[in-house]
């Protein structure tokens, strides 16, 4: 049997968006957010945030169907 999937959509923002083609994507139904941000080729140097309705979500928060996330890269300085 096959495991259960959920879909999110999931869009980058700034530097991520080269790395994060946006769309939605098939995912094993229990993946959390640092699951989502795995998936993407994204180079380290890059501290990636994760938002969920317009808030900032932790790396262990599971996701569910229908989820938009949007990732979003910390830049240094201030």
């Amino acid at each position: 049997m096959a495991a259960e999937q959920i879909k999110v959509r999931v869009s980058g923002k700034g530097p991520l968006k080269k790395y994060v083609p946006g769309g939605v994507i098939v995912i094993p139904k229990g993946s959390t957010a640092s699951m989502l941000v795995s998936r993407f080729r994204i180079p380290d140097g890059h501290r990636v945030l994760c938002m969920r309705d317009g808030k900032r979500i932790s790396p262990s928060i599971k996701l569910h169907h229908g989820d938009h996330i949007i990732l979003i890269s910390m830049l240094p300085g201030g």
